[in-house]
């Protein structure tokens, strides 16, 4: 039987809609080390100097866990004050604080890379009535050419935002899941992550980690 990993089981009651400006584009299941029971307590890392981006990812990956009746520890309070103590910790550190924490499974969330792309948006030409006479008098040019307003181009920026996120074993220290995804041009914190978790659950279905 395919295993339900503790994290994701709820994601789909929620109603989310994937985004089209976000897609996965590779994912990786170790079939190996999938676990014989779902993860009852899972270490939640977003890994970003941005102190409010990690806290905001993280704590909304907690609020998943724990609305169905799971626990997480999340990094920003275990190695607290700040990004450096987390950042900084050797394996063993790392790996004991999380053992004492009794957690047996490890979501990490990291940004990869930000790409920006600069395009030219052209400038529209309005009329703010038909043309009459328009070639018979120069009065007719002019009443029909002079009311014309036209708003000029501009460039704008395309922002893309490279993610990745990985699921590892605590007991063996073990890859179980990767997947990499891109989001174009997010519109705000919540519509991203919403679009993020569902696109996530839906690529474990299609790598076989969850049951549909």
């Amino acid at each position: 039987m395919k295993t339900k990993i503790l994290l994701f089981t709820v994601i789909l009651a929620l109603g989310f809609a994937c985004s089209p400006s976000q897609r996965v584009t590779s994912s990786y299941l170790n079939k190996e080390a999938i676990p014989k029971s779902p993860y009852k307590k899972i270490f939640v890392a977003a890994l970003t100097k941005d102190m409010e981006v990690k806290k905001n990812i993280e704590l909304k990956f907690a609020d998943l866990i724990g609305g169905n009746g799971g626990s997480s520890v999340l990094s920003f309070e275990l190695f607290a004050p700040n990004y450096e103590a987390f950042a900084n910790a050797s394996k063993e550190e790392l790996m004991k604080k999380i053992v004492d924490a009794g957690c047996d499974g490890i979501i990490t969330v990291a940004l990869l890379d930000v790409l920006e792309k600069q395009r030219y948006e052209p400038g529209v030409v309005y009329s703010s009535g038909l043309p009459y006479g328009f070639y018979g008098s120069f009065y007719g040019y002019y009443s029909f050419r002079a009311p014309l307003l036209y708003s000029p181009g501009y460039y704008t920026t395309d922002k893309t935002f490279l993610i990745e996120t990985n699921i590892y074993d605590v007991a063996n220290e073990a890859l179980l899941w990767t997947a990499q995804s891109k989001a174009s041009n997010p519109s705000g914190f919540d519509s991203w992550f919403k679009g993020f978790v569902k696109l996530l659950y839906k690529q474990m279905e299609e790598d076989g980690l969850v049951r549909k």
